[in-house]
């Protein structure tokens, strides 16, 4: 009977989980010349970074879909009996992109493939209702970012600001369309990634910030987003972490500041401090590659902070007559009586 729960439980997770997808889907039609359906073409789509081939055939309406698809390059291919092979070349899949990808046969040899290169997704996305954009890997590696928190950047989608004036000023801390800052959901590869948190002590919203140079990309929906993603009345932020690929790719990174590069602040300037001890390294790195040519693949990433300063604390330290249980030098006034302390 255990043995049955936890079968249960596995399957009805994994059916949980797969809801919150980092993926996208690839969708169309086949005709013939004529404009009628052709059913049964066989249409595959591979990977450009991994060759990983996947297939599926066209049903009675002529129409086929790709579903799970990981962020990528992919090169679509078609073909049916008495029709020359087509081939689109260069469609890029985000996370929760679903571009339609139509195949007009021709009659002809079916030797000769007809190569034809995707055009770039157009600005107005007629499959699904979703408001908000892509961050896109070019972005997150181009664009400067104070503390390389990738979650910054999604200020660059209409309707997401920052109140400055928060005391806990959280990179991933800012608002969707006016809705609470605390009402963001996260998703990274697919899974939860929001702090049970409600003060932020950890100054951060998510559970795990990877570095942005270990992300592929996100996506910021803003609204009309799908009903997997219902938990939330903000932003929906999904992430998803670079893969590995047929060739082994990585890099490594030092960001350094320390009291010799910076400059002095305008408060110590204005009272003639000098600059004191200040010391900050951020390091890492990424690494991925194939175990398997073809067929399985790793990614991994790591990345550290350590930072030191000077710092002046005002504190008091008790008096040598305070040491003995004597405090008649202090004159304080008794909290609520407006009557004096000892003295």
């Amino acid at each position: 009977m255990k043995l049955v729960q936890v079968v249960m439980w596995t399957v009805l997770s994994s059916a949980i989980a797969y809801g919150q997808i980092d993926t996208g889907s690839i969708v169309g039609s086949v005709f013939d010349p004529s404009g009628a359906a052709i059913p049964n073409a066989a249409i595959t789509a591979t990977n450009v970074a991994t060759n990983e081939v996947l297939t599926t055939t066209s049903n009675r309406s002529g129409q086929y879909q790709f579903t799970a698809l990981r962020v990528g390059t992919y090169n679509v291919k078609a073909t049916a009996s008495g029709f020359g092979p087509q081939v689109v070349n260069g469609v890029q899949i985000d996370v929760q992109s679903r571009p339609s990808i139509d195949f007009n046969m021709k009659l002809g040899d079916t030797a000769q493939a007809v190569q034809v290169e995707a055009t770039a997704a157009p600005l107005l996305n007629t499959q699904t209702a979703d408001v908000g954009g892509v961050v896109q890997e070019q972005q997150i590696r181009d664009l400067p970012l104070n503390g390389r928190r990738y979650a910054d950047l999604a200020l660059l989608e209409a309707g997401i600001q920052k109140d400055p004036t928060v005391s806990n000023a959280a990179a991933d801390r800012f608002s969707s369309n006016g809705n609470l800052e605390t009402q963001n959901y996260f998703s990274l590869d697919g899974i939860e990634n929001n702090s049970g948190s409600t003060n932020l002590q950890e100054g951060s919203v998510q559970t795990v910030q990877p570095p942005p140079d270990a992300l592929s990309e996100f996506r910021v929906q803003t609204r009309t987003y799908s009903a997997e993603f219902g938990t939330s009345a903000g932003a929906i932020i999904n992430a998803t972490i670079k893969s590995g690929s047929d060739s082994f790719h990585g890099n490594v990174w030092e960001f350094l500041r320390n009291n010799v590069f910076d400059a002095n602040t305008f408060l110590n300037n204005a009272g003639g401090v000098k600059k004191g001890h200040f010391s900050q390294n951020q390091f890492g790195g990424t690494f991925g590659g194939p175990i398997i040519k073809h067929k399985t693949f790793f990614f991994v990433d790591a990345q550290d902070l350590r930072s030191s300063k000077a710092t002046t604390i005002l504190s008091t330290v008790p008096t040598p007559l305070m040491k003995t249980g004597n405090f008649t030098e202090l004159k304080p006034t008794l909290p609520n009586s407006g009557v004096a302390g000892q003295g």
